[in-house]
């Protein structure tokens, strides 16, 4: 009897933390497929789009962070990387000086 309870009570457990995190892999790029959010990325405009704009497109992302980078002539600048994806599959690099797409990368290498 007891062996049933423990039992339930562990299913239970699993399917819980299943639901958990498939709803997360989906909350991300609100809920788009991979080839949907291909897609979405190639109507970006270099230099043009903004972050807020990227978000209205493509949903949150999966991963953001910010960096400090050196461009030519050793000049430092300061970006935003927004990942889609589960293997960041869509990286989406935001020079924070002027808020807008630098660069959109395929594949996941920033």
């Amino acid at each position: 009897m007891h062996f049933l309870r423990r039992l339930s009570v562990l299913i239970c457990l699993v399917l819980s933390y299943m639901v958990l995190v498939s709803g997360a892999g989906f909350a991300q790029g609100g809920g788009k497929s991979l080839q949907e959010l291909r897609s979405q990325a190639e109507k970006i405009k270099f230099s043009e789009t903004t972050e807020a704009e990227v978000i209205s497109l493509m949903g949150q992302p999966a991963k953001t962070e910010e960096d400090i980078k050196t461009y030519g002539g050793g000049v430092l600048r300061e970006r935003k990387i927004l990942s889609y994806g589960p293997s960041d599959d869509i990286v989406i690099v935001i020079m924070k000086s002027d808020g807008k797409v630098y660069n959109v990368k395929y594949g996941g290498q920033p």
